[in-house]
């Protein structure tokens, strides 16, 4: 039984990829549940941590591919422009303007980047980092690997200054650390972003609803340590 004097404490990893629509989609409902499942009487506290995850170590570092060139190769231009129509369609429930333009670089660098973020300075960091990036990316036609907007992503947060940032990013710095962490991943069989993975041990694939999670976050308060 949960004290009604101390708050349950949810830790939620959150498995992504910065190129994934689905991934800034299911962030976006993330928080909606946070503050659904925290307009109940006891409020829980959450700790939340973005996880590299990399759907396809193929695309070229920066300055990458055209977008949707890229994307007419891997998924055939028909089948894609009916995946843009729906994922065009959720984005806008939830706020977001999604729109496929720009470029597509390979993501390692805005891991190491988000990574950077939460080792220096902790969740509130890397969540503004994670919302810069999903931001210029899918609504500003902007490449989540641009250097500058890396950068920039950083002191925006207060991580580091630009030119120390530009220089972290043009070193080698958390490189194997991160792909070591999209090997582990695939390695526990994780396929599917974003995947949510709460204190260690529950699994929640895909973009869940709003009302599910929060129903899912309940339920997990209830249960003994």
């Amino acid at each position: 039984m949960t004290s009604s004097t101390s708050p349950s404490q949810l830790t939620v990893e959150i498995i992504s990829d910065t190129t994934c629509p689905y991934c800034y989609i299911g962030y976006k409902r993330l928080l909606r549940a946070i503050a659904l499942t925290n307009a109940q009487p006891l409020p829980v506290d959450f700790k939340l941590h973005f996880v590299p995850f990399q759907l396809d170590s193929n695309v070229p570092p920066y300055p990458g591919d055209d977008r949707r060139e890229r994307l007419y190769a891997k998924f055939g231009q028909q089948n894609f422009e009916r995946m843009e129509s729906r994922i065009i369609d959720d984005g806008r429930k939830e706020g977001l303007n999604i729109q496929f333009q720009g470029r597509l670089s390979n993501t390692l660098n805005s891991h190491r980047v988000m990574s950077k973020a939460w080792e220096v300075k902790g969740e509130k960091a890397q969540m503004l980092v994670a919302e810069v990036l999903f931001k210029k990316y899918f609504e500003e036609a902007e490449d989540q690997a641009d250097p500058e907007i890396l950068a920039d992503a950083l002191e925006r947060a207060g991580v580091m200054s630009k030119e120390v940032a530009k220089n972290f990013i043009a070193s080698d710095e958390l490189v194997e650390e991160t792909q070591d962490i999209f090997l582990r991943a695939r390695a526990k069989g994780i396929t599917t972003v974003p995947t949510f993975i709460v204190n260690g041990k529950y699994t929640i694939s895909s973009a869940q609803n709003v009302t599910m999670l929060a129903n899912i976050f309940k339920a997990l308060t209830t249960l003994p340590n």
